[in-house]
């Protein structure tokens, strides 16, 4: 512009009579060059032109920048420097005047919408004036003038659809960039960048509006730029990479190769012309990638897909590291990486496309438009990791980055569906891996989303179909519900009746139609669907390719079906090629592969059928290593794992009919223990196991083995609800955790007593059944030795014998199993030998509620049970770890104890039950404590802050009672509760003196006290003696049976827990041999156990079996036990048996008198222990039990094992607590 400055300086001396002032004035000057131009235009002066040019410059000089008649006066000039250019074809005109087209559309060009209209509107007036409407101002043909304010208009247009995305900004740009290329000559510069811009434009039209016509004109017009453009121009690079990208599209509307081929060769030869340093070089091998793998995904070529990821390497490596476009490259090599590593079997390959991908998303801001594409990358990288490694981690960030994905995923997108099916299937693999049904109801609603929105012509729909059908037959797996079944097979017969014969996919569906007949035929048994299974598998296996990939699976179905059907019709040709197909399978499988264990397993459960076809034990061998090995190479936490290892325990169980094996044996119960704690197993899978494992515990022969088995589980049920409550799980699922896995002996022992005699009094001839098929198969089995060759004639008779035997065994336990579903048909017989149902359960607190303390390492909670909810309360504070430390210490009772019990337990509870003061009118509650693991030890009913005076006390609130599972409480009130009193009578028992133990003096005089308390009952006393045959003979026939003595909590074996009586080395009064009688039949009311510990065990490794002189009474058959957490002071004894008979007596010896009797007792004994505790000024003492040795409180013996014997401590100012282990079980 140094012409205006000149012309600031130089104003020409002929502008007339013009004034000083008139030569800055701007409208002035610009009248005057306008006059000078049309006096020019009629003369064709050449003077008169260049006096306007000096007048226009003067104006432009004097007027400001931001004045709005500036562009105007801009306008002007260029166009009378286009005339004297014409006129005279002066170089320095036509370069002035491109300079001031451009600094015009610097002034106006902004990102500001009403500013560029405005400059629209300008460039418009500024094309009408030179047009030849306006006579002034025409400019003559093949000026440069005109053509350049064609193409600023467009590129304005251009700027102003950038910002608006209107249609019709589009459309007036490609018009004015059309109308600007006929105005400019071929041979003109701007001739072949006109035709790029038109080439791009219309590229950018397509990708809006999809319509293939401006494709077709878009390359129409890109080859004319290229063939105009010589070989050696920069812009020639440009030129084809854009008619390249136009290409690639034509190629992606009709899958003409020859497109996608052309693409590539052009791509090529735009990256040969251009230099390694040009900022676009970068961009280019990003392109020359894409096509490269476009060829690959057409025609599989290997080479191509390694030049596309070289092509992309480089495009990273060497662009900047700030390049705006780094991200979107970075995703492209992770996307050419990835389709590499769908095609081998290299991790590294996996690793490398997530890395790239996760880069591209770090550097992409947030509202990035393709980041949701860029996650659906990360997605399916991980997904695909996932299916090679198992690893669950993977396919958790898959769906979190798919699901991020979503957010904001374009539902137009040409991807969309794609990304659909992969959020689906990734949610499926993860519902199939963790047996989450919610995952799978989901993975359906995403597909049948995409299904909907996919025209059938698309290639995706069999693709979705397939998986959509997929998903339904696995939630069928599942849940077993007939509808997904059914839509399973509806959905593949629909394909199979769209599939083409000929075509590759046709197995495939057949095979699909095929599983879900056979499947439909284990619901209905219709053999014409099992018959259609077949056929329709065979098929599939018959027309694949033997290396198809999925030929192992369909051979396997085939199998499975072969072997239905056998077992229907016992055809030997159909378990003879099931038995074929299966190993076909296996071989035809890599070892990796995700159902390799299934083959395992279902081709030993074939060679275990041939075994019991005809004896052969080579294959039974065969039938348990298979499925060991299918346990071996399986991840212990997956959901199949369970059902491969109960698979595994039935055929051990079939071989220990034909050899009693113990250490099979407890291989058995290890499995079976495994799969019941495992919680990501299938539920019927660990209730096979439940099952089970009573039956394989009863199986040991000795009790010192049982016992073992029961050491190793101890835990098991309270850890496991304890998750199941973590889990928010209902409390009734944490409740059946601790109801089947505690007190298993117990539990199944008193089921089958109670249970029988009830069977018996109303059905006795089903009872008699019952008990000799159970009966028979308790027998031991004949010992074999299997591997032993026998050939003479002799040892093929004891073969056949075994066999016999085995087959007698499996008969036996299938008509014990038919027989028990045919009582469970009884009225009164439903739940016959079956868990307590939810209502049982509610029922079994009607008469007060059910307090269960679950302590686990976990978190510790009480599952409070009331007769028309469960809840549950979290035991906050409460740790396992302070119980185990506080039971080491030895001091269940001292008055710290019994406040933490309160502070952290019993208080909690009683404030969620609102018993929070003492009952008026003596109207007790009454609650039934049933603690767990540790806790077992604590006397929950004596909790409270006592001396305080407070009734902030278990004991001022509440009536307590204990039973080692509620279970016990529904058999306990199953028994007969009519106590006939004058047809009863009481067994008494004294052993105030037994050979080598501290003599108990009270003893008498308990039993003398007694005597007129039984009475009172309408019972007869009797003391028939001292020894075990005297005891044993009576117990059958007493109502009341009231032991004052001696009581032994063995250190290691529960079951030699015992009452000591007088001839107790040769006969011994145990839990053992109390387990042994059956009093069910005429059940006794109460058990009064007036010794020390006869609720304890002190091997913790059995707290949740509760295997102890109390639980052993109440399974031999007595509704009430009265005994103790540790040791008595004997004197005291006698006093708490008064109370408490008192109690009963004036209760009328109801079911609740006994309970309501202890507590009166307790309470009375408690009140005396804190006046005394007052008399003497002091916080109340622990019971002279929990004092050191050598204290002075305790004068009586230790036995070989270190067990301080009961009622043996001497009364002083300390021993006062003494009520505080006396406890009750009962209904």
């Amino acid at each position: 512009m140094g012409n205006l400055e000149e012309a600031g300086q130089n104003t020409p001396h002929d502008l007339g009579a013009a004034s000083g002032d008139s030569l800055d004035d701007a409208n002035w000057l610009n009248y005057l060059g306008n006059q000078l131009f049309i006096r020019y235009k009629r003369t064709e002066a050449i003077s008169d032109l260049e006096k306007s040019i000096r007048v226009a410059r003067r104006a432009l000089f004097v007027t400001p920048e931001d004045d709005p008649e500036y562009i105007g006066l801009l306008y002007r000039l260029r166009i009378q420097l286009g005339w004297r250019y014409h006129e005279v074809g002066e170089i320095d005109d036509s370069e002035e005047t491109i300079r001031i087209i451009r600094l015009a559309i610097d002034k106006v060009s902004t990102r500001d919408i009403a500013d560029l209209e405005e400059a629209i509107q300008a460039t418009r007036r500024a094309i009408h004036e030179i047009s030849h409407e306006n006579p002034i101002y025409e400019i003559p043909r093949g000026s440069p003038i005109y053509f350049n304010w064609l193409y600023a208009l467009a590129d304005q247009l251009d700027d102003k659809y950038d910002i608006t995305k209107a249609l019709p900004d589009l459309q007036e740009t490609i018009k004015f960039t059309l109308q600007a290329i006929s105005k400019t000559p071929r041979e003109h510069s701007a001739y072949g960048e006109g035709l790029h811009s038109l080439g791009i434009r219309f590229l950018t039209r397509y990708l809006r509006t999809k319509e293939l016509d401006d494709v077709e004109e878009g390359i129409d017009f890109m080859q004319e730029a290229i063939s105009s453009t010589p070989e050696d121009d920069p812009q020639r690079a440009k030129r084809l990479r854009t008619l390249a990208i136009l290409l690639g599209h034509r190629y992606d509307k009709e899958m003409d190769a020859t497109d996608l081929e052309e693409a590539v060769r052009l791509l090529r030869l735009a990256t040969d012309a251009s230099a390694e340093h040009d900022l676009e070089y970068a961009g280019l091998l990003n392109d020359l990638s894409k096509g490269l793998r476009a060829l690959f995904v057409r025609a599989g070529n290997m080479e191509d897909l390694e030049g596309a990821i070289q092509a992309s390497r480089q495009a990273v490596n060497m662009g900047p590291e700030d390049h705006s476009e780094r991200a979107t490259w970075l995703n492209h090599l992770g996307r050419c990486l990835h389709a590499r590593a769908t095609k081998t079997e290299d991790i590294s390959h996996v690793d490398e496309a997530i890395q790239a991908v996760r880069q591209a998303i770090d550097l992409a801001p947030e509202d990035f438009p393709d980041l949701p594409k860029w996650l659906h990358d990360l997605g399916k990288g991980l997904r695909l990791r996932y299916l090679r490694t198992n690893a669950l981690e993977d396919i958790r960030e898959a769906i979190d980055v798919l699901r991020q994905a979503s957010k904001s995923f374009p539902s137009e997108d040409i991807s969309y569906i794609e990304f659909l099916n992969n959020l689906g299937m990734s949610l499926s693999e993860r519902g199939l891996r963790t047996g989450t049904v919610s995952d799978l109801n989901e993975t359906i609603q995403v597909l049948q989303q995409a299904l909907e929105s996919t025209p059938e012509t698309n290639s995706d729909h069999p693709v979705l179909l397939s998986n959509l059908a997929d998903v339904l037959y696995e939630r069928y797996v599942q849940t077993e519900a007939m509808v997904d079944l059914e839509g399973y097979i509806q959905l593949t017969q629909r394909a199979l009746n769209v599939v083409p014969d000929h075509s590759p996919e046709r197995p495939r569906w057949l095979n699909r139609v095929g599983v879900g007949l056979g499947d439909r035929y284990q619901r209905t048994r219709l053999a014409a669907d099992l018959d259609m299974a077949i056929e329709f598998i065979r098929q599939a296996v018959d027309t694949s390719q033997e290396d198809y990939l999925l030929r192992g699976e369909w051979l396997n179905n085939l199998a499975v079906r072969l072997g239905n059907r056998y077992s229907i019709n016992g055809d030997i040709t159909d378990l003879e090629e099931a038995i074929k197909a299966s190993q076909e399978a296996i071989s035809t499988t890599p070892e990796d592969h995700p159902n390799y264990s299934r083959w395992l397993n279902n081709l030993g459960n074939r060679m275990l059928d041939r075994y019991l076809y005809d004896g052969a034990v080579a294959d039974l061998d065969k039938s348990i290593d298979l499925r060991r090995q299918a346990i071996d190479i399986t991840p212990k936490d997956h959901p199949d794992s369970g059902g491969l290892l109960m698979n595994y325990v039935d055929a051990l169980m079939t071989k220990l009919s034909l050899e009693s094996n113990v250490d099979d044996t407890v291989k058995m119960i290890s499995n079976c223990e495994s799969v019941l704690r495992q919680s990501s197993f299938y539920i019927d899978d660990r209730i096979r196991a439940g099952d089970r494992l009573l039956d394989l515990y009863s199986m040991i022969e000795k009790w010192d083995r049982a016992q073992h088995r029961l050491r190793q589980a101890v835990g098991l049920a309270s850890d496991t609800a304890a998750v199941a409550m973590h889990a928010n799980e209902p409390p009734l699922t944490a409740l059946n955790f601790l109801e089947n896995g505690r007190g298993v002996l117990a539990t199944s022992l008193e089921d089958m007593r109670i249970d029988i005699v009830e069977l018996q009094e109303k059905y006795p001839d089903l009872a008699e059944q019952f008990i000799a098929l159970r009966d028979e198969l308790e027998k031991p089995p004949s010992r074999v030795n299997s591997s032993t060759k026998q050939q003479d004639t002799k040892s093929q008779d004891a073969r056949s014998s075994w066999r016999a035997e085995a087959t007698q065994r499996h008969d036996t336990g299938d008509k014990l199993n038919q027989l028990i579903m045919e009582i469970r048909k009884r009225a009164g017989f439903e739940q016959f030998l079956l868990p307590p149902s939810e209502s049982d359960i509610h029922a079994a607190a009607s008469q007060g509620p059910i307090v269960v303390v679950n302590v686990s390492k976990h978190r510790c909670d009480a599952i409070i049970v009331e007769s028309q909810r469960i809840r549950s309360l979290r035991l906050k504070g409460l740790e396992r770890d302070d119980i185990e430390e506080k039971s080491r210490r030895g001091s269940p009772g001292t008055p710290e104890v019994l406040e933490w019990l309160w502070d952290y337990i019993a208080g909690p509870i009683l404030e969620a039950l609102t018993f929070t003061q003492p009952p008026p009118d003596n109207d007790w509650p009454h609650i039934w404590w049933i603690p767990t693991g540790p806790l077992s030890k604590f006397p929950l009913h004596a909790a409270g802050r006592h001396e305080e005076s407070s009734g902030d006390t278990v004991l001022d609130r509440v009536m307590s009672s204990y039973s080692p599972s509620i279970k016990a409480i529904i058999n306990g009130r199953r028994r007969s509760d009519q106590v006939t009193a004058h047809m009863g009578s009481s067994l008494l028992v004294s052993m105030e003196r037994t050979p080598g133990y501290s003599n108990l003096p009270y003893a008498t005089d308990e039993i003398e006290m007694l005597h007129d308390l039984q009475q009172s009952l309408a019972l007869n006393p009797l003391e028939p003696g001292r020894r075990y045959q005297d005891i044993r003979s009576h117990l059958a026939g007493c109502r009341i049976f009231h032991f004052a003595g001696h009581g032994l909590s063995h250190p290691d074996d529960p079951s030699k827990s015992e009452l000591l009586v007088e001839d107790r080395n040769t006969s011994p009064l145990t839990v053992a041999t109390l387990l042994e009688m059956n009093l069910h039949q005429n059940p006794p009311f109460l058990a009064y156990l007036s010794a020390c510990g006869t609720g304890r065990i002190r091997d913790e490794s059995f707290v949740d079996e509760s295997i102890h002189l109390i639980s052993a009474f109440q399974l031999a058959g007595f509704r009430h036990v009265v005994g103790t957490l540790w040791e008595v002071n004997d004197e005291i004894c006698v006093d708490m048996a008064r109370l408490t008979y008192e109690g009963i007596r004036d209760g009328g010896m109801t079911d609740d008198s006994v309970c309501r009797g202890l507590h009166r007792a307790s309470r009375e004994r408690r009140d005396v222990w804190l006046i005394s505790s007052a008399i003497r000024g002091g916080k109340p003492k622990p019971e002279a039990g929990q004092l050191p040795a050598g204290d002075g409180a305790v004068t009586g013996e230790v036995d070989e094992r270190g067990d301080r014997m009961g009622r043996d401590i001497t009364l002083d100012e300390r021993a006062e607590a003494h009520w505080i282990p006396y406890v009750h079980f009962g209904v």
